[in-house]
């Protein structure tokens, strides 16, 4: 991506996610006026009145907007392409972002067939062919435009614009983590799991903008996050969380902190750094020599 000023990135991250807000929750409070016959529904007490793939189509609906105002600012902001802000090469790695996103999936379906064998009676299959396929299909389209629209504001924009302020790579990816951790302080998971939640969202964004930084491209940290969301919402789910899906299997145990999280961070994120640093032979040393080339 060619140089942009301070200004055009700053108005290319603020106008997407502004107007994700405002004229994605247009867009939903039209939605829900025509789908419920009532106005009078609090938004917070929506996924009691809507079918669980409603309600999730709803949600997803925002990022929709915020994609399109992405692809807008690009243009007129920077004029610029999509591919230009994703990538430093000619054009888009599917490649890296198909490995990327197989490679966590494998990863996460090993950490649930652990936890399954050790706690079968905790989990719930339930599967129901239309719903599921209407879940599925839903999901193909919504989870990336969802998480390519994070990717572009935190690993495109924001990472961009940390880069005229520090140049050390630990620095960058800091910075960048901590602006991703707060983001998401508003999720109700930081309510009931308090600072490890936010240490979890915090080392994901620094390692997301880690493998960002050194493949000099955003389809690893794009395919991760995809794989990571299409999971959650597709496979495994949880009875305590406000956002319900109709995934294969519900976690029906009370909220808590299991050992995942402790390997995911500690174990799972360093192997498969090391794992992306061998496969794209990446200049590790240049994290000792402390810039970014």
């Amino acid at each position: 991506m060619k140089q942009s000023s301070i200004g055009q990135l700053i108005l290319c991250i603020v106008i997407p996610f502004l107007g994700m807000i405002a004229f994605g929750g247009i867009a939903v409070a039209l939605f829900t006026h025509f789908l419920l016959p009532t106005d009078n529904i609090p938004i917070a007490s929506l996924h009691h009145h809507l079918s669980k793939n409603t309600f999730f189509l709803l949600n997803m609906l925002p990022f929709f907007i915020g994609f399109g105002l992405i692809l807008f600012s690009i243009k007129f902001f920077i004029n610029s392409n999509l591919t230009a802000v994703i990538t430093s090469r000619e054009q888009i790695d599917w490649r890296r972002f198909f490995v990327s996103f197989s490679v966590w999936s494998v990863i996460s379906l090993l950490f649930f067939y652990v936890d399954y064998l050790t706690n079968p009676e905790a989990f719930l299959f339930q599967f129901d062919g239309a719903t599921f396929g209407v879940l599925m299909l839903v999901s193909l389209v919504a989870i990336p435009v969802q998480t390519g629209f994070e990717e572009l504001i935190f690993r495109g924009f924001l990472l961009q614009l940390s880069q005229r302020f520090f140049t050390r790579i630990i620095l960058l990816c800091l910075v960048n983590g901590l602006l991703f951790g707060a983001v998401h302080l508003s999720n109700p998971e930081i309510d009931l799991f308090g600072w490890p939640a936010i240490l979890y969202y915090t080392i994901t964004g620094v390692f997301l903008a880690a493998i960002t930084l050194f493949d000099k491209g955003m389809e690893l940290a794009w395919g991760f996050h995809a794989a990571n969301n299409f999971f959650g919402v597709v496979f495994l789910t949880n009875n305590w969380q406000v956002l319900q899906t109709n995934a294969l299997f519900t976690d029906t145990r009370a909220p808590e902190i299991g050992y995942e999280l402790v390997w995911t961070l500690l174990v799972a994120y360093p192997v498969l750094f090391l794992f992306f640093a061998k496969r794209y032979r990446w200049d590790v040393k240049a994290v000792f020599s402390g810039k970014h080339q």
